[in-house]
């Protein structure tokens, strides 16, 4: 009897330490799949362009909107599988098209102050070195470490004089994508800012608020209570697309319980 209970025990906790590993490799598998599908349908239909990549709303082929459903649905937890297949792709077009899709499931929009950063003038000449600029910011932590860097070195620049939210000045948060989320959550606790604000509804994939608060930061939303309950609400309802980014995925369960 003795022995049977040691067996029960160590095979309870057996389950308790591998069952996270085999969630994790699942979630692994399932966005490689999903990747897979994605990139299968793309490409069997050469003749779409951008609308049709990341936006099944368009009407397009069903197999393709099916694979952009299905790919989106996965959100910030592709982007481990993205990384991947950036680090091993050297086709411009393959290249373009992951950062697009890096764009639409985290937000993260490289496309800023072009000329500093690449030396080029427009986004499509600009893809290898936004590649390379990308993942060695990855490799070196500043995404991992984004509330940090940006704690370190944002300076709300405020709206302009007709009250709007100028979009040029939320490329230093746009290129964190959700990452930048935690520290904009943790700015609008302590003060009123329509930029991190509009910034929030951006990487989020809020497009439509995103588009009348910059333009009118006092017809919607207008109190910090309001910012708040909605970013609550969209931390609880997408905190379980986090959970191959551990860090980041405990910092929005944490703005999910606020």
């Amino acid at each position: 009897m003795r022995y049977l209970v040691s067996v029960l025990v160590i095979a309870c906790i057996a389950v308790v330490m591998f069952a996270p590993v085999a969630a994790r490799q699942d979630d692994d598998a399932a966005c490689r799949a999903a990747y897979a599908q994605w990139r299968a349908a793309v490409e069997a239909h050469p003749q779409l362009g951008d609308p049709f990549w990341f936006d099944s709303h368009n009407q397009g082929p069903a197999d393709l909107r099916k694979a952009v459903d299905n790919v989106v649905s996965y959100g910030p937890n592709l982007v481990p599988t993205l990384v991947e297949e950036l680090r091993s792709e050297g086709d411009h077009m393959r290249v373009y098209r992951l950062l697009g899709l890096l764009r639409r499931v985290a937000g993260i929009d490289l496309n800023f102050d072009l000329k500093a950063t690449t030396g080029q003038a427009h986004y499509w000449e600009a893809v290898p070195a936004l590649k390379s600029r990308f993942l060695s910011k990855w490799d070196a932590g500043d995404y991992a470490n984004a509330t940090v860097i940006l704690g370190a070195g944002w300076k709300d620049p405020g709206v302009g004089t007709d009250g709007s939210v100028s979009p040029e000045n939320l490329g230093p948060l746009l290129q964190y994508g959700v990452f930048a989320v935690p520290f904009i959550a943790d700015k609008l606790t302590r003060h009123e800012s329509p930029v991190l604000f509009a910034a929030f509804l951006n990487v989020t994939d809020h497009m439509d608020e995103y588009t009348r608060f910059y333009k009118h930061p006092g017809n919607s939303f207008a109190t910090g209570q309001e910012k708040a309950a909605f970013m609550k609400q969209w931390a609880h309802d997408n905190v379980h697309k986090f959970s191959r980014l551990k860090g980041l995925q405990d910092q929005i369960a944490a703005l999910a319980a606020k």
